[in-house]
């Protein structure tokens, strides 16, 4: 609870209402690859990450730097931090193979829009690859990079469970270029970059403090002005049309509880 103490003519009140932190996280599962090859299956075949292990088609890897695992890919860093690991894989033709399938690790809101995202770049040049997004086995679209500079792809998807299994495949049959490399996998969301909270996010009460009153004047909404930052209701203690006691040390107080009990916390 927060205290805010303002002295009226006659009166003191004192404001009284929750305010919660923000919740942020990284939400998929080892979504930055820093965990190494773990926490994500795929149809791909692991080697590791040595000079020129990504020959020939159908491999990726786990590190630091495209070009230490082949020397015609580009030279650059991870997208987290530019010292961290990503995945790098060397595309296949064979378009039904899974590039990367994980899970989150918190529960979504089942009828919410969220945004499946991934940074991703060209690891060479040629045919680009194209990544389809899925969430629960739904395709959301397919999308290529453009360069061989990071660039964040996503796609909104509506939630129809609480931990839907996302998936990227590609699409790109060709043989020439198809290499790239991924990374901060992770849902927001949609049309955000906050990640889901742990559980029903968090709201808030911004409540000014009144001007002054006269004794004998109701309360009235002039001085019951909360406002919450989602749709719900909120409980005024006193409630409006009381006349406060003469004298300091008065206290308003509110409640507000949101009409969507399953995606936010009261306040």
């Amino acid at each position: 609870m927060r205290r805010v103490t303002c002295v009226l003519f006659a009166l003191s009140i004192t404001l009284l209402y929750g305010v919660l932190p923000a919740y942020a996280q990284s939400v998929v599962v080892n979504g930055n690859f820093e965990a190494g090859n773990t926490g994500f299956t795929t149809g791909y075949t692991y080697v590791a990450p040595t000079a020129n292990a990504l020959f020939p088609e159908g491999l990726y890897t786990v590190t630091t730097n495209p070009h230490n695992v082949h020397s015609g890919f580009v030279s650059i860093g991870d997208h987290t931090s530019g010292s961290g690991q990503m995945m790098v894989v060397n595309g296949d033709s064979n378009t039904s193979k899974i590039v990367w399938q994980g899970t989150i690790s918190v529960d979504l809101v089942v009828g919410h829009s969220y945004d499946f995202s991934a940074w991703v770049l060209n690891a060479d040049g040629g045919a680009l690859a194209q990544l389809t997004f899925k969430a629960g086995g739904v395709t959301i679209g397919t999308l290529s990079p453009s360069g061989n500079s990071w660039q964040r792809l996503f796609g909104t998807f509506v939630a129809d469970a609480v931990r839907p299994t996302l998936t990227l495949t590609n699409a790109q049959p060709a043989a020439g270029g198809n290499d790239f490399a991924i990374d901060d996998i992770n849902i927001f969301g949609a049309g955000t970059t906050t990640p889901p909270p742990s559980g029903p996010a968090a709201t808030t009460i911004t409540w000014s403090n009144p001007a002054d009153i006269t004794y004998g004047t109701p309360l009235s909404a002039t001085q019951l002005n909360a406002v919450y930052s989602v749709p719900g209701t909120c409980v005024y203690t006193p409630a409006a049309g009381a006349v406060l006691n003469a004298g300091a040390s008065q206290t308003l107080s509110v409640t507000c509880t949101p009409t969507d009990t399953v995606a936010y916390l009261p306040a």
